[in-house]
């Protein structure tokens, strides 16, 4: 069960929700662009759970988060 800050809200349409989504993409892959990486002391960004994470780490929370969010939906439709 997710912390009430991070529950789904509900109320969009699966068009809303695919525009979100797409538009986090969009975000997360301008940041690891500019999160300058390849320095010795990237950027941080903090994370709710996870703490300080540079751009790169939340890439990588972004891939699997939605992995897992992917799956129970679909463990979901095959359920009714």
């Amino acid at each position: 069960m997710a912390p009430p800050l991070t529950e789904p809200k509900g109320g969009l349409s699966r068009a809303a929700l695919l525009e979100r989504m797409q538009a986090v993409r969009e975000r997360v892959l301008a940041e690891v662009a500019e999160s300058g990486e390849r320095l010795s002391h990237p950027p941080t960004y903090a994370h709710p759970f996870f703490g300080d994470l540079t751009a790169l780490g939340w890439l990588q929370t972004l891939v699997y988060h939605e992995r897992h969010h992917l799956r129970q939906i679909q463990e979901r439709l095959g359920a009714l």
